[in-house]
């Protein structure tokens, strides 16, 4: 039996909850100016000493001192929250951890206001991290799978290989360099900021279905195809070069690309229900209005869900105010033909609610023709 310890550095005597997981009952105590409670509120059967039971616990307390939570045995510790909950979901207090007291620890989940010390510990699985404040050099654990760290003060120097098992991979504004393979068993792959130092050319693992890499210091050379089962392809960054020729795998729902370094060149294929985003700014092979009427088209076929927006505005120019031009003919106010382009836009905008915007075109409003349509075509959009 191991003891071990919490130290709560700050304190405003407000009520705090701190989740845990124990493997079996354990014995906590607080020492310094406060107490542990019964209640969220922290108002009901103050104690300094509480038993706590096997399983996800709460521990509710509140001091006005600097103060320590001791637990009777640090081995019977094996989670600091879970997936779903934040082991410091609502606390105001700044704590410190250190891992070397919780060797069994499966899961961790903090947010906010924790320096976290020591090192990982051997059987983790899944460690989120949000903005808190923690230094490390050394590998992850073999079995982690599930690693999400966000925030300027996380500062995870370590340069050497992945091990095959992470599946997913969530790094935000942190620094890390990195120029090996990736884990062939990955699935999902963020990397966001410019102190991210990622340089590959390696292939994709055949797994990845969520891929999102933008930073300046972000570098990834790559000319072959996506992954069969790739959902969401998110690139951005100056250092980002992709060539590609081919069509996008038919279970994409979303797609974001933005730099001139990147050149695809458009190739239909058949956009998926729950489609979400398809915004393409300035990249190095521009789409052609043929490229964009077939975006329309495809899009109109299926069912829109979250963001719902189609971006290109720095593309083939869309206007065409002739009568009988792409958007069809409005010259007979009492026989409207519209072009199938004209139908697929009205589609997308007006049935599935999805933003859509165009070089040289703006939707009509309550009243007129917008702009770069026909004259009358106000009228039928409205109708």
């Amino acid at each position: 039996m191991s003891e071990a310890k919490i130290l709560i550095l700050s304190h405003n005597n407000s009520p705090v909850s701190l989740c845990f997981n124990f493997s079996d009952s354990v014995n906590i105590i607080l020492e310094g100016d406060g107490y542990l409670y019964d209640n969220k509120d922290c108002t009901v059967n103050p104690k300094n000493t509480k038993t706590y039971t096997a399983g996800l616990k709460y521990i509710y307390f509140k001091t006005n001192s600097f103060s320590k939570l001791k637990i009777n045995d640090g081995s019977k510790v094996i989670g600091l929250g879970s997936e779903d909950i934040y082991f410091n979901n609502n606390s105001n207090y700044k704590l410190k951890i250190d891992l070397n007291f919780f060797r069994n620890i499966t899961k961790i989940k903090l947010q906010n206001n924790i320096d976290l010390v020591g090192t990982l510990p051997p059987n983790l699985i899944y460690l989120h991290l949000d903005n808190i404040y923690w230094e490390s050099e050394e590998a992850l654990p073999e079995s982690l799978t599930y690693f999400h760290l966000y925030g300027d003060n996380i500062h995870w120097t370590y340069t050497g290989v992945l091990y095959p098992n992470p599946i997913d991979v969530h790094l935000n504004n942190v620094y890390w360099t990195y120029n090996k393979a990736l884990p062939s068993n990955l699935t999902h792959l963020h990397l966001e900021g410019n102190n991210i130092y990622f340089i590959y050319e390696g292939e994709l693992p055949n797994n990845l279905v969520y891929l999102h890499l933008f930073g300046n210091n972000t570098g990834w050379i790559y000319e072959g195809a996506m992954p069969n089962g790739l959902t969401y392809l998110y690139l951005i960054g100056d250092n980002i070069h992709w060539t590609y020729e081919g069509a996008m795998p038919n279970g994409l729902t979303y797609l974001y690309l933005d730099r001139a370094n990147i050149n695809w060149t458009y190739a239909p294929w058949n956009f998926t229900n729950n489609f979400r985003c398809y915004t393409i700014y300035t990249i190095g092979v521009l789409h052609t209005r043929e490229n964009v009427i077939s975006v329309l088209n495809k899009g109109a076929q299926v069912t829109w869900t979250s963001d719902k927006l189609i971006y290109l505005f720095a593309h083939a120019n869309m206007a065409d105010t002739n009568q009988g031009g792409i958007w069809g003919d409005f010259s007979d106010i009492e026989n409207f033909q519209p072009s199938q382009t004209a139908l697929d836009l009205k589609t997308l905008v007006k049935v599935r609610n999805v933003t859509v915007i165009l070089n040289e075109v703006s939707m009509p409003g309550a009243t007129g023709d917008g702009t770069g349509f026909p004259q009358n075509f106000g009228t039928w959009w409205r109708s």
